[in-house]
């Protein structure tokens, strides 16, 4: 049965649009005629044609979306260019490769308190012992981006430190404030500290090669088994030999200085053992002092020896000790 012609505001609402044709087949499918009466309550044409269009863009795509022509705000949203997705993705690549680095750039720091000794493992397969009082920082992973290694494994120290270097291609380099220690792979003692008397580092080999340099010379002093060598203010002195056992006497829980002022022999009595030693006026504290124990000692037993070397005499206080010149006859 042929369908009544359309209302005619109807049909001129529906002309404007790309899917008037659609709707107005739906229309002609319900069989709705100009002339028929509308039920008390019902809509007006605008209405129901506003309530039509707000129920076909309620639809998933394919039926009856509004037309990409006219997109709403959400619509548009959801339909940004992939350019722009690119270009999210590439400033998130870069804000994590930026991270990254920062993170890899970030130094590890071993750090030691007065009285205390750690050992620890580098990220090469070396291990070291970190004497009392001491400092280690190397970059995180040997790197120097996140996924390119540095082309040496250099650590920078201040106090005391014993290695143990795994062998590898790239060489080892501990780094003092007035010297360089380049190895491959070989055991070794560096004792180098910021504000000793004595402003030198000393470099003791227990087995392998090391080769010695001060920071300002060109040429370095190599070392083998059994030698050591101080560099200070004038650079790297001549090798001498050094009993193997004395190396890093500290780790068995001995006690060895090799030719240091008696102030800076003082201040390391302070690290090892946790105490105070206050000094008396006038005291040489710039006399020379070697002092070597292979077995556990206290403070008070170095304090002895150092009394009876210097002729000073010492006097045990409340938290540590004190140091004065001989009592007057």
């Amino acid at each position: 049965m042929p369908s009544d012609p359309l209302p005619l505001d109807l049909e001129t609402a529906l002309a404007e649009r790309p899917d008037g044709r659609r709707l107005a087949q739906t229309w002609a499918t319900l069989g709705l005629a100009a002339d028929d009466a509308l039920p008390p309550g019902a809509p007006s044409t605008d209405d129901a044609l506003a309530e039509l269009e707000r129920r076909l863009d309620r639809l998933p795509d394919g039926h009856g979306r509004r037309p990409a022509s006219r997109p709403r705000a959400a619509d548009r949203a959801l339909r940004r260019p992939r350019l722009g997705r690119a270009v999210a993705a590439a400033v998130l690549l870069v804000g994590l490769l930026a991270a990254g680095a920062w993170w890899a750039g970030r130094p590890i720091r071993v750090t030691t308190s007065t009285g205390q000794t750690v050992e620890h493992a580098l990220p090469d397969g070396s291990v070291l012992w970190l004497n009392a009082a001491s400092t280690l920082t190397y970059p995180r992973g040997f790197r120097i981006w996140p996924f390119r290694a540095a082309p040496e494994r250099r650590v920078a120290l201040d106090g005391e430190a014993f290695f143990e270097v795994a062998a590898a291609e790239r060489p080892f380099v501990v780094e003092t404030f007035n010297a360089e220690v380049r190895v491959v792979g070989t055991a070794f003692s560096v004792r180098a500290r910021v504000g000793d008397r004595a402003a030198r580092t000393y470099v003791a080999v227990h087995e392998g090669r090391v080769a010695v340099r001060a920071t300002e010379a060109d040429e370095a002093v190599v070392l083998a088994a059994g030698a050591s060598v101080v560099v200070g203010r004038e650079g790297a002195a001549t090798p001498d030999a050094v009993p193997a056992e004395r190396v890093a006497a500290w780790r068995g829980d001995g006690f060895a200085l090799h030719d240091l002022p008696l102030g800076d022999v003082l201040a390391e009595v302070e690290r090892r053992f946790g105490v105070t030693i206050r000094v008396g006026a006038g005291l040489p504290l710039d006399r020379p002092l070697t002092l070597y124990y292979g077995r556990r000692v206290t403070a008070e037993d170095v304090l002895r020896d150092v009394a009876l070397a210097t002729g000073l005499r010492y006097r045990p206080l409340r938290g540590g000790f004190e140091l004065v010149e001989p009592a007057s006859p």
